[in-house]
């Protein structure tokens, strides 16, 4: 069974097989850039990716589950609390995957946070992905002069902090895609250029293994090692014998993956019927960023296509690591056609989840792009930079018709969804009743049906651990309301009541002239460590106090301006033990009110002091991508 120390001991692990392959990858030969190039360039990345995540996380992410994301609540957090969850379930299949890093990761937030909170999850995430980006510009870096490290950091920058992938980026249960394309990356950039049996060959192959339980598409990283292997014996058969070992091992996982993939026999449905159905949605797939015209494919993959039949024409390597890149641009390519036939239905195009793995694509084919231009003889540069210019242009055109799609269109809209959801979802937990759930689209629901979503909803254990955005506020009422300032209601005209969420205001006292203080009855039910508690009106004068205060310790809810006709959340961490809300308004010529506090885990409260700073790390990006091109300018140029 799964307990706290075993948790923890195999999410070390996990930190420890990413670190080993972050740092061999990092020592793998330099031919351009100092570390300390590639570290800022690194860092810069990391920051602007960052802090464009979690900017899009707190204005578009909700915190409440979502579809699949409800099957963690009573098959994964209450197993593991009773301590009945096995090491199996780890495993298990979940529709075509098997979501095992998933699962992992979910359970360590839950066990420090003890809430079921999406946004914990997803900022969780947009860490993951940001430091994978990082290291990923660090090694390129180091295998580039200084304007094409900074122009591939840029464009890393850019494919990641713009949400093409708003499913990954807002819905916390997609790490899988990160888990995948992590692993995926680490295994494919140490397999390729490290000799079998080496340290560096067994981690890479580790990482190419454990892709195989991050979600469906994981056989396609150990695939696309063994066609990458294949066409490097192509272009030099004298070397396949040193390929031997890995050429097994690669196809043996790749077997393995397909075996392991569960049959879903009702997502029938959803794969292409035809041939041509099939070739449409193979040609949306591969012409990423224009998902919506495939017959642009081809050019899309030109540089990488014309880079790759170069290289086994001309039987010599090409520079800035010819193996790896053909490794990871037929990593990408091998999804076209997995996507087109398991989704392929009416020549669909891909859903937005494997846009970070498409996205690679046209890092691989910008990479490249560069490798040829190095290669090229000079007389040949001007043609195939001028081809390059026009390749830069397609592919940017389909990313700002797409990147406003998703922006202006999906986002919003989901976003709104979300609201929609979480009013329905708070509605229900406050009163009980499963027409609260009723909805006339079925976007208003955060499942699959109302019916099935009541089911999970009247679960004490769910209900117990729902996020603080849904869940009902702590039971408060006044202690004695005779000469009180505040009246349970009592809201000026405008404002309409919220689902769970009892408000008491000072409104009233222009009428009635009371001056009073309100004192809550004893709360002894709060067990999270944090309060989230808002406020409207006008509270910040100094006759004016909020405060949860406990046998030993008084804490102030205070805010640093005036709320206006808003509502704005202050979250604090309670007293120890039971507390009361105690609050004045003795300003004759204002009021405010304040809503019932609300539970919130302490990771909840830490990712929501972590988004409402979203921009700092995305300035501290901008800043440090300036300086460096700043820098660069001035350098001396290279004499040859």
């Amino acid at each position: 069974m799964i307990h706290a120390a075993g948790l923890w001991l195999a999410l070390g692990a996990v930190a420890v097989l990413v670190g080993t392959a972050f740092v061999m990858g990092w020592q793998q030969e330099s031919r351009a850039a100092s570390p300390g190039v590639a570290v800022a360039i690194a860092s810069a990345v990391f920051l602007v990716v960052l802090g464009a995540k979690l900017g899009c996380i707190a204005r578009f992410a909700s915190s409440h589950p979502f579809w699949d994301q409800w099957s963690e609540g009573g098959g994964l957090y209450r197993p593991y609390l009773e301590g009945r969850l096995p090491w199996s379930f780890l495993f298990e299949p979940h529709n075509e995957h098997r979501l095992s890093f998933t699962r992992l990761t979910a359970l360590g937030l839950f066990d420090l946070n003890r809430q079921w909170d999406n946004r914990v999850q997803a900022v969780f995430n947009a860490l993951l992905h940001s430091l994978m980006l990082g290291w990923l510009a660090a090694v390129i870096a180091r295998r580039h002069e200084l304007a094409e490290a900074l122009i591939v950091g840029g464009v890393l920058a850019l494919l990641a902090g713009i949400p093409f992938a708003r499913e990954n980026v807002t819905w916390g249960f997609q790490s899988w895609a990160y888990f995948y394309v992590l692993f995926a990356v680490l295994g494919l950039w140490l397999v390729p250029e490290t000799r079998a049996f080496t340290t560096g060959w067994w981690v890479g192959l580790a990482c190419v293994f454990a892709c195989l339980f991050t979600g469906g598409p994981g056989p396609l990283c150990a695939a696309a090692l063994t066609v990458g292997l294949l066409l490097e014996c192509l272009r030099s058969p004298s070397r396949w014998p040193a390929h031997v070992p890995t050429l097994i091992v690669g196809a043996l996982l790749a077997a393995a993956g397909l075996l392991l993939l569960p049959a879903v026999p009702r997502h029938q449905v959803y794969q292409a019927g035809t041939v041509r159905e099939f070739l449409i949605s193979l040609g949306r797939v591969a012409a990423f960023p224009w998902v919506d015209t495939p017959v642009l494919a081809p050019l899309v993959w030109t540089p990488f296509l014309l880079g790759l039949a170069k290289r086994i024409r001309w039987r010599r390597e090409l520079p800035d690591g010819g193996r790896i890149l053909t490794a990871l641009g037929v990593f990408v390519l091998l999804h076209a056609p997995a996507i087109a036939y398991a989704r392929g239905a009416g020549g669909a195009g891909p859903a937005t989840r494997y846009f970070d793995i498409l996205g690679l694509g046209v890092l691989v084919n910008l990479l490249a792009a560069l490798a040829l231009l190095h290669a090229a003889r000079a007389g040949d540069r001007l043609r195939i930079g001028a081809g390059m210019l026009l390749w830069v242009a397609l592919v940017a055109v389909g990313g700002v018709n797409l990147a406003s799609r998703v922006m202006l269109v999906e986002l919003p809209a989901a976003a709104e969804a979300s609201l929609r959801q979480a009013r329905r979802l708070a509605t229900f937990l406050e009163t009980g009743q499963r027409e609260a759930l009723a909805a006339s689209v079925p976007s208003d629901l955060p499942a699959a049906s109302a019916d099935i979503l009541a089911e999970m909803l009247e679960d004490p254990f769910v209900r117990s651990v729902m996020p603080a955005s849904v869940r009902p506020a702590l039971p408060l009422a006044q202690e004695d309301a005779a000469g009180s300032a505040f009246e349970p209601g009592g809201l000026p005209p405008g404002y309409a009541p919220e689902p769970g969420r009892p408000a008491f205001s000072s409104w009233p006292k222009f009428f009635t002239h009371r001056t009073g203080e309100f004192r809550s009855n004893v709360i002894t039910t709060a067990t999270l460590p944090y309060l989230r508690v808002e406020v409207t009106g006008y509270y910040i004068t100094h006759r004016q106090a909020l405060a949860l205060v406990g046998a030993a310790q008084r804490v102030p809810v205070s805010l640093r301006a005036p709320a206006g006709g808003r509502w704005l959340a202050r979250t604090v961490r309670r007293p120890a033990g039971p507390f009361r809300v105690v609050a004045t308004d003795e300003q004759p010529d204002q009021w405010y009110a304040f809503r019932a506090p609300v539970e919130i885990g302490a990771l909840s409260a830490g990712t929501e002091w972590l988004l409402e700073r979203w921009h700092a790390p995305l300035e501290a990006g901008a800043l440090l991508a300036t300086f460096i091109v700043l820098w660069s300018a001035l350098l001396p140029p290279v004499r040859p």
